[in-house]
């Protein structure tokens, strides 16, 4: 390895290895791999070994203390997210929220608040235009966090709600409701959101069974049965609206 080589190997090494701590063996058959196409087939020699090992003494602590700092770095922006979000200071915690993504990008926890910080901003644009495009980034960053975790209930719910009602998109709103519904058979809200759906797409008597059903739910809390009830009364006297 010619000293320019080596040079560049070690300016990078910070940036390609942010996990070198957990063992210089791992690292240095990680970068042995990276090393120019037939490499392989040359064998790796004593003085290659020891360079780069020295590389991996040399940079451990200071990757390993970078990666810690990065770290907490990304649980402030959660805590500060949080916190600005319970304060009703959306704009803020959205800012907040994707710097944490920037950290921890495969996080659906993150997509979904993100998701929902956006709903609320762009509910209260005066701007038709502008409204209309919050909504459709809030529902990339809630489609987002069920991509990633296809069981994530509030993702899912949110998602459904959101196409239904600000999308008003009858049709993308009855595909993530039952999306909800595929996953969790009993969830509540998904059942009022299908029953509101089976309304608009003028099937009142299949709204009415999904009201009897969330009346008599185990799920449902008093209020909700209440409101099933009333909800399927009015249909059932031809006043529902």
């Amino acid at each position: 390895m010619n000293k320019k080589r080596c040079f560049l190997l070690l300016l990078l090494l910070p940036l390609l290895f942010p996990s070198c701590s957990r063992g210089g063996d791992k690292m240095l058959q990680l970068l042995t791999s990276t090393e120019r196409e037939g490499y392989r087939d040359e064998g790796v020699d004593a003085k290659k070994i020891d360079e780069l090992e020295k590389a991996i003494r040399r940079y451990d602590s200071d990757i390993e203390k970078r990666v810690q700092d990065t770290g907490q770095l990304g649980l402030y922006y959660r805590i500060l997210a949080l916190d600005l979000m319970e304060k009703k200071m959306y704009g803020p915690a959205l800012e907040q929220f994707t710097r944490a993504l920037d950290i921890y990008p495969a996080n659906p926890v993150l997509f979904y608040y993100a998701g929902l910080c956006r709903g609320y901003i762009a509910k209260a644009e005066g701007d038709k235009a502008l409204r209309e495009k919050g909504i459709e980034e809030a529902s990339f960053y809630l489609e987002r966090a069920v991509e990633l975790d296809g069981r994530y209930e509030s993702a899912l719910y949110a998602s459904a709600v959101l196409a239904l009602y600000d999308m008003d998109d009858v049709v993308e709103g009855e595909r993530r409701t039952l999306r909800l519904l595929k996953v969790y058979p009993n969830h509540v809200g998904g059942k009022f959101l299908l029953a509101r759906i089976r309304i608009l797409e003028g099937f009142p008597q299949e709204a009415a069974q999904l009201y009897k059903e969330i009346g008599e739910s185990k799920q449902a809390s008093e209020e909700q049965k209440t409101k099933a009830r009333e909800n399927r009364s009015a249909i059932l006297e031809g006043s529902y609206e």
